[in-house]
């Protein structure tokens, strides 16, 4: 455990020390870049880690920093930044550290960023993977897009009392329940109907999240259960495949 938080550490120490407030660290060069996010993705998704790890004077450095400027850079974040990857790392990343931390400075930090988010996601719960509403590589909006901010969205709506933020994105799963699937399993591009079906990138966290939006939501949302079931025996009908040794 103390050669793992030692390694943390040092990676931390040099992301403050050479990529401060920016997104990435370049290894390399050793030189800090915006990757495209321009809201210190690097510094909030590493907000429960360093908790985890007892690294607390690195977790108040960077509490500290986003407090004073995360809402700033939220305001000039641009339409072409990924919706997708900003919930799972930025928003997650400041829930997870307050689910341990109990730190009430994220609050706000959550409800910025989450505002932000939320207003994005449109009819039937279908978000796309760009802010400005444009589609990722596969041109088309995705399970992975749509069913991957549930968590997030419930968690928020819970910490500030308004259910509202949680039904919105909630709203996918009775519209995905209603198309048709191959034994549980949808096309990436579901709204066409037909195409790639996979466990692998753009639908993976769709059917991740069946199941843990069921045990957040306290295992009472018989829907959510149905279609991980069902999904588990698609996938193991038609997306396994054994080799002549039987692995």
């Amino acid at each position: 455990a103390d050669q793992i938080r030692e390694a943390i550490r040092f990676v931390w120490k040099n992301y403050k020390q050479h990529a401060w407030g920016q997104d990435n660290l370049n290894p390399v060069s050793g030189r800090g870049a915006s990757a495209g996010f321009g809201h210190a993705v690097t510094l909030l998704d590493s907000l429960d880690t360093l908790w985890i790890a007892g690294l607390k004077d690195e977790f108040q450095d960077a509490v500290d920093y986003a407090s004073k400027n995360l809402e700033q850079k939220l305001r000039n974040v641009g339409g072409g930044v990924s919706a997708f990857e900003t919930t799972i790392r930025s928003l997650g990343g400041i829930e997870g550290a307050y689910a341990l931390s109990k730190d009430e400075r994220l609050v706000p930090l959550m409800k910025a960023i989450g505002k932000r988010l939320n207003d994005h996601v449109g009819k039937n719960g279908i978000t796309s993977y760009r802010i400005s509403g444009g589609k990722g590589g596969m041109g088309c909006n995705t399970l992975a897009e749509s069913g991957t901010n549930q968590l997030e969205f419930n968690f928020l709506a819970d910490v500030v009392g308004d259910s509202s933020i949680g039904s919105k994105s909630a709203a996918f799963y009775p519209y995905i329940d209603s198309r048709p699937s191959l034994d549980g399993l949808y096309p990436n591009c579901f709204e066409r109907g037909r195409g790639k079906i996979t466990f692998g990138a753009d639908g993976d966290s769709f059917y991740e999240y069946l199941v843990k939006v069921w045990l957040q939501t306290g295992r009472k949302d018989d829907r959510l259960w149905r279609m991980y079931n069902a999904a588990i025996d698609g996938m193991d009908k038609w997306l396994v495949q054994k080799g002549p040794d039987g692995l």
